[in-house]
């Protein structure tokens, strides 16, 4: 009787001792992971694929982007007004006391469709680039960075590299299409690996190729692939993880190695013109692109007719002098004259090695569609008139998306049409997809 006391006694500290652990939280995220190191690595992530501290794009998507994370819209206003709270006379001297009183006044929820002027957007480059605009931005990405790595970790990924490419997932589909994203994630990870819906997603390997299975099914995904590759890619070579051998590798869809700074659809441009079929360009040499150098007229007709599927001229009849048979542009601009498209420089000239002004290359797209009839018109533009030969190419292309100009009242269109901005317009018009509105 003795000795079944002593073992009841026994059992009893054991379950005692062992009760703490039975009911103890699952370990959070601060318990696991460096918090500053995930932050500061995720801030050079951000500064080396979105922007830097002072950038400022005017008009992306209908709002203003600025800062490395590429605040936008409303969250682009909320970073100004904190700059402006932290130092009023610095943001004074930089902005102007009238555009400093627009900011700090307007309403929390003004700036979902607000585009600033060039002195405007020169304005707001310079307050992000002072000390105090540097360090509200760190301040606020710290803040959302480590509530994006959170939905992460409560989402079962577990891996600091996971939780970097989770957040640049976040950042670039935001809050609401993430959850989407992750379903999709999740649906291929069970399909391929067998990893359940309430299963930790351990690894960067098994989370991206989840990543790209996915692609194939959603075009929510697939519309954004490439960047999610920068990203895996940053995340392997900043951390120097090893290559798992035991699942495929992502591969690059292109070689070039320019191409840090371009925006996300602007990069899709890309990979679209050099993975079509035929290839629209094959870029200036085996890994540069070259996308901020200028078209020539030449290249321009060229790269339209090939996107067009390089048909055949049904005429040999050329009227350019400056044209000749041996060129590479010389079927795709016989194409272009036979179709409509362009008429040349005068009656006898093409001019191939001009460089394509911005007005030239939407009037082309315009033509190459066939001059369809618009309803927007574009009398915001103060350097489009209505006389002019690409009026109606313009307001085509701000009613389609192809292209909303230089500025809020500008557009531009004497100035050069860069190859990056080509290969844009010609994905824009002949997908549909990346439109800006």
């Amino acid at each position: 009787m003795k000795q079944r006391v002593i073992s009841f006694l026994l059992a009893i500290c054991i379950f005692a001792l062992l009760l703490p652990t039975a009911f103890a939280a699952s370990p959070t995220m601060e318990q696991s992971i460096d918090t500053q190191k995930l932050f500061e690595d995720c801030r050079t992530m951000y500064l080396s694929l979105e922007g830097q501290y002072d950038c400022v794009v005017a008009h992306d998507s209908n709002a203003l982007s600025i800062g490395f994370m590429q605040w936008h819209g409303n969250r682009a206003l909320q970073l100004l007004k904190k700059i402006c709270a932290a130092n009023p006379s610095v943001a004074k001297s930089k902005l102007g006391t009238s555009y400093y009183n627009t900011i700090v006044n307007a309403a929390d929820n003004a700036w979902s469709n607000y585009v600033p002027n060039a002195t405007q957007a020169a304005a707001i480059k310079s307050l992000l680039g002072t000390s105090v605009g540097r360090s509200c931005q760190d301040e606020m990405a710290r803040v959302e960075i480590l509530e994006e790595a959170k939905h992460g970790w409560n989402r079962g990924v577990r891996s600091e590299a996971g939780l970097l490419y989770y957040c640049a997932a976040e950042n670039q589909y935001g809050a609401g299409n993430v959850i989407k994203f992750m379903t999709y994630v999740r649906e291929a990870l069970n399909s391929f690996y067998g990893v359940g819906p309430n299963d930790e997603i351990s690894t960067l390997e098994l989370f991206h190729n989840g990543v790209l299975k996915a692609a194939k099914s959603h075009s929510l995904i697939g519309n954004y692939l490439g960047s999610r590759t920068r990203v895996y890619n940053f995340v392997t070579q900043t951390l120097n993880l090893p290559a798992n051998g035991d699942q495929p590798e992502p591969v690059s869809e292109v070689p070039f190695t320019d191409l840090g700074a371009l925006e996300e659809t602007e990069y899709q441009a890309v990979v679209w013109a050099y993975t079509a079929n035929p290839r629209i360009t094959s870029g200036k040499s085996e890994t540069c692109f070259a996308p901020y150098d200028r078209c020539t007229r030449a290249e321009v007709m060229t790269f339209l007719w090939t996107a067009k599927g390089r048909p055949e001229p049904k005429t040999t009849a050329n009227p350019f002098t400056d044209v000749r048979a041996d060129k590479y542009y010389y079927k795709a601009v016989l194409w272009a004259v036979e179709n409509g498209i362009t008429d040349g420089k005068t009656p006898t000239t093409f001019a191939p090695k001009d460089r394509c002004s911005r007005a030239e290359i939407v009037t082309f797209l315009w033509a190459a569609m066939g001059r369809p009839a618009h309803t927007v018109q574009v009398e915001s533009f103060v350097d489009v008139k209505k006389s002019a030969y690409y009026y109606d190419a313009v307001c085509w292309a701000v009613e389609n998306g192809i292209d909303l100009g230089t500025t809020e009242v500008t557009f531009s269109p004497k100035a050069c049409c860069s190859r990056v901005s080509t290969v844009t317009f010609l994905y824009r018009t002949l997908t549909g997809l990346g439109r800006l509105s």
